[in-house]
């Protein structure tokens, strides 16, 4: 496929105003999916990616619809909207796996009390983590949770593990620029 070609068209949430539609390139698609991958492919073994989000919205088609087709790893997704789909859901996928979830969905499923089969790592976006919630989750769940920050406008561009730091940390090729109260990001291939 050539790197130029137009794939998809994603929108903004709409939270603070008329949805915006952005044009996405396979190039670029393809160049984020392996820069993201040592965030969502810790093992030495191709992981699956388990999801608790829409493979529609920004975080999800990145995370889990871009990771199958351009790397290694494999994707779970629904339907499922409960703790107790989650936990279906895990249980019928192979290992290593990773949980792709919210802050929000993850408080969930602590709330939910649940034996959970092994995972790898847990992923999180679209809101900030509470780091209560973070190091709850992985002394329950034994794996470490990671934040992934970003945009439907460029994609991901930086990572941290929320019990470790309250600092991100820039993908590779990716450029903060603050001037000011200004600042600007870019990232090669962005999406």
């Amino acid at each position: 496929i050539d790197s130029g070609r137009l794939v998809a068209v994603v929108f903004t949430a709409g939270s603070s105003g008329q949805p915006v539609g952005h044009k996405k390139h396979w190039g670029a698609l393809v160049e984020r999916s392996h820069v993201a991958r040592e965030l969502l492919d810790p093992a030495e073994e191709a992981a699956t990616s388990v999801g608790t989000v829409p493979p529609y919205h920004m975080y999800g088609f990145e995370t889990l619809v871009l990771q199958a087709i351009h790397t290694r790893g494999m994707t779970t997704t629904g339907p499922g909207a409960y703790p107790a789909d989650w936990q279906a859901m895990l249980e019928r996928s192979p290992a290593p796996r990773l949980l792709v979830t919210t802050p929000l969905q993850l408080r969930s499923l602590l709330r939910a009390d649940l034996a959970l089969p092994p995972l790898a790592r847990m992923i999180s976006a679209a809101a900030p983590m509470d780091v209560s919630v973070a190091r709850e989750a992985e002394a329950r769940f034994g794996a470490s949770v990671m934040e992934i920050y970003g945009a439907t406008e460029i994609g991901s561009v930086a990572m941290r593990r929320t019990t470790q730091t309250a600092l991100w940390r820039l993908y590779e090729g990716v450029v903060l620029e603050v001037s000011g109260d200004d600042a600007r990001i870019s990232a090669p291939g962005a999406l």
